[in-house]
């Protein structure tokens, strides 16, 4: 968990589907899946190691805690300015530390 001011603190997820393809210098990112809890879902860039091959992008998907109670679907995307080598592969950080791996089409 992470805090910066008087935001919510944001939570690593653990989407259970996640699609990413490349064109022209955007790589579009799209993740869903069922959390109990929270609210503010998004995708968050993370920093990629220069040296990963084959070109790798790394990311989280990330939420605020809410009270609400029950498990709710979401459904996040997003779309981010690629420059150097296109990515072939999706590194997703995990809740508990660990990444998936997943191709980029």
């Amino acid at each position: 968990m992470k805090t910066g001011g008087d935001a919510l603190p944001t939570v690593l997820l653990d989407p259970e589907t996640v699609t990413a393809t490349y064109h022209d210098g955007v790589l579009t990112v799209t993740a869903s899946g069922e959390e109990d809890g929270f609210q503010n879902i998004r995708i968050v860039r993370l920093p990629s190691p220069e040296t990963i091959v084959p070109a790798t992008f790394c990311c989280s998907v990330q939420g605020e805690p809410t009270p609400a109670i029950g498990m709710f679907p979401y459904r996040v995307g997003g779309t981010f300015d690629v420059a150097g080598e296109a990515p072939r592969v999706l590194e997703l950080r995990t809740r508990l530390g660990a990444w998936r791996t997943f191709p980029i089409g």
